[in-house]
């Protein structure tokens, strides 16, 4: 790996990591930010978007170490999952204001898969 892929990766394992931690303060705060919007207020909405953004800039931070897209696909998708897991259970021992919640957990799981589709799609249609 040369200078200017070092570069390149160093911020994104910097916003993975940012990233991961904002999750983890907006999961065990009293009580979340509320967004004052119909569709983008909607929680299951919030938890999908926030999930996929982790599960991107997983798989873009794992580039140096694991140049397999496939697999790098795969390992970033099964951390956001395990974390958005995490998370709920952190919710459940951790704080008496929160509540965890399985469709959160669906939601988040939904958000990792949607990009694990699309990076597969892309790398199925680079290759042909």
């Amino acid at each position: 790996m040369n200078d200017n892929e070092n570069r390149f990766l160093f911020p994104i394992w910097l916003l993975f990591i940012v990233w991961g931690a904002l999750i983890v303060w907006l999961s065990l705060i009293p009580a979340p930010p509320v967004v004052n919007s119909p569709f983008l207020g909607w929680d299951k909405l919030q938890h999908a978007a926030a999930y996929a953004l982790l599960t991107l800039l997983g798989f873009l931070a794992m580039a140096g170490p694991m140049p397999d897209p496939r697999r790098r696909a795969r390992a970033a998708t099964f951390l956001a999952i395990l974390f958005g897991a995490l998370m709920e259970a952190a919710q459940w021992l951790f704080t008496t204001t929160r509540k965890a919640e399985t469709g959160d957990m669906l939601a988040d799981a939904v958000g990792a898969l949607l990009v694990y589709g699309v990076v597969t799609w892309r790398q199925r249609r680079q290759r042909s």
